[in-house]
């Protein structure tokens, strides 16, 4: 199997029209469609402009999809590659990063920094279309008042996951938000709330609160040294598809904790959704949302056409 060719088409993905007010343009996006002379044509997709993937692009076309290491490449690539050798060995896409535990992931609504009443707004709408939990970007100076208004308007089985992107900086601040945040009962998790380069903060925190506590991390190294501090109830796992598996084949943690205490990152485009939900499916079994924070454009691919190599085993599958 040879590819034949590599098509890329710039997309703008719009913000929802209340987040439009705040970001008019959240970024846009490069979709990737590789062709094999088999007929077989795998989806990716990166952020950033077609100018930024050409030259990888070219370089792909004649070569052997299934002879690549897909994790040697930029994600656009890693996960056409990967969609690609699903078809032809006739496996679900979750076998390339480990065993199934659940069918289903459950999803969180969005929303960027707001006025309270604004994103109280935005929370009536989450519910009302089905949603039970609110990702929420947070500010210091409001977010006591939003958390109110939020579960005035949606309810309290609707719960927040509050994200102020270490804006709460320092320790005192941060405790005394979460000591006026936990009464609301609504309050699901406090993510990176203050500056990361302190995890004995993130501990004494940990201990003050029942927030579970959680840091966007995504090199390795700092995953795993935040497992062994033991100053966090919830992961969110970014980085490449690379990261993402060599932190789950990282077992130096105490045994199960990264599979019980993980957590995806929040989706914003087709391969991030599409990606992190297969990683989710596998190997944690503990996973509370993905976020959805713009217009939903989801590539899914209902059927697959099996091929004249779906018999061979797969050389960079997970069988465990």
């Amino acid at each position: 199997m040879k590819i034949t060719q590599v098509d890329l088409y710039e997309v703008e993905i719009p913000p929802i029209p209340p987040i439009a007010r705040y970001h008019p343009k959240i970024y846009d996006i490069t979709l990737c469609r590789v062709q094999t002379d088999d007929g077989l044509a795998g989806w990716g997709e990166l952020q950033g402009p077609r100018s930024s993937a050409e030259e990888q692009a070219t370089a792909l076309v004649g070569e052997d999809p299934l002879a690549l290491d897909p994790y040697a490449r930029p994600d656009a690539f890693t996960c056409a590659l990967l969609d690609i050798a699903g078809q032809a060995y006739d496996i679900p896409l979750h076998r390339f990063f480990g065993a199934q535990v659940r069918d289903k992931v459950p999803v969180s609504y969005w929303s960027c920094h707001m006025e309270p009443h604004e994103t109280a707004a935005e929370a009536s709408v989450g519910a009302s279309l089905g949603f039970t939990n609110h990702k929420l970007k947070a500010r210091s100076w409001d977010i006591v008042e939003t958390v109110r208004l939020m579960k005035e308007v949606a309810g309290a089985d609707y719960t927040i996951g509050v994200d102020p992107n270490t804006e709460f900086a320092l320790l005192p601040n941060a405790a005394r938000l979460a000591g006026e945040l936990e009464p609301f009962g609504t309050v699901s998790v406090f993510e990176d709330p203050m500056l990361k380069n302190n995890l004995e903060w993130y501990r004494i925190l940990r201990e003050k609160t029942h927030i579970p506590i959680a840091l966007h991390l995504g090199a390795p190294s700092g995953v795993l040294a935040a497992l062994k501090a033991e100053c966090i109830d919830y992961l969110n796992l970014g980085g490449s598809a690379l990261q993402v598996r060599t932190v789950r084949h990282r077992r130096s943690a105490p045994p199960g904790l990264l599979a019980q205490k993980s957590r995806m990152p929040w989706s914003s485009s087709p391969f991030d959704m599409r990606s992190t939900d297969i990683i989710r499916a596998t190997s944690m079994s503990r996973v509370p949302w993905s976020s959805i924070r713009t217009s939903p454009l989801i590539i899914g691919r209902a059927a697959r056409r099996p091929s004249s190599v779906a018999q061979r085993p797969c050389p960079f599958c997970e069988t465990h």
